[in-house]
């Protein structure tokens, strides 16, 4: 079935099938977690190297099947997933789309998730924040440089945001300061 979940198109892009991946995650839940940890990876980055993509509806798919994959999962698995994506997407138009993209499943787990849930997460979205905010991403969204959805707005802001209303207060605030205070 996994080899199902993607599909190679035309100059060796690829595109996701969103009912198979979903299928599939709704089976690898029933494994074991050591079965899960070693099919997991593989699903993940197919849907992240699908994101990377310059077709924006294969990206939108991606997108949407991501969120769908991290709903099934929760919170447990969210910081992983954040890291594939953050691997999958370094270069130029691909920077926007990781702000995007953790905005919306971040958002979307932050109203599934209790306070403190997703803590464990605040650095590597703290990067990307800071990335999106003071380094090149925010350049090029000032300039208007890449003409792409994803590349409209920043999402930075947002993702703060919505980190200052899921953590535990007093065990993630100091790192929150701390990453603010460096940058000042």
């Amino acid at each position: 079935m996994m080899k199902h979940v993607t599909v190679e198109k035309k100059e060796k892009q690829k595109s996701v099938r969103v009912f198979v991946a979903t299928a599939a995650i709704k089976l690898m839940k029933f494994l074991t977690k050591k079965d899960l940890d070693v099919n997991l990876p593989w699903l993940i980055d197919s849907l992240c190297g699908v994101v990377a993509v310059r077709d924006e509806k294969d990206r939108a798919a991606a997108r949407h099947t991501l969120l769908q994959v991290s709903r099934d999962l929760g919170p447990k698995y969210f910081l992983y997933i954040v890291t594939e994506l953050k691997s999958s997407l370094q270069q130029g138009f691909q920077k926007h789309v990781l702000g995007y993209v953790v905005h919306g499943i971040f958002s979307d787990m932050v109203s599934r998730s209790a306070p403190g849930d997703l803590d464990y997460a605040v650095p590597v979205l703290l990067e990307i924040v800071i990335e999106e905010l003071f380094g090149t991403v925010g350049e090029q969204k000032e300039n208007k440089t890449f003409k792409i959805t994803e590349g409209s707005s920043s999402h930075a802001l947002k993702i703060l945001g919505a980190i200052c209303r899921s953590i535990d207060f007093r065990k993630t605030v100091g790192l929150i300061l701390s990453t603010i205070q460096n940058i000042i």
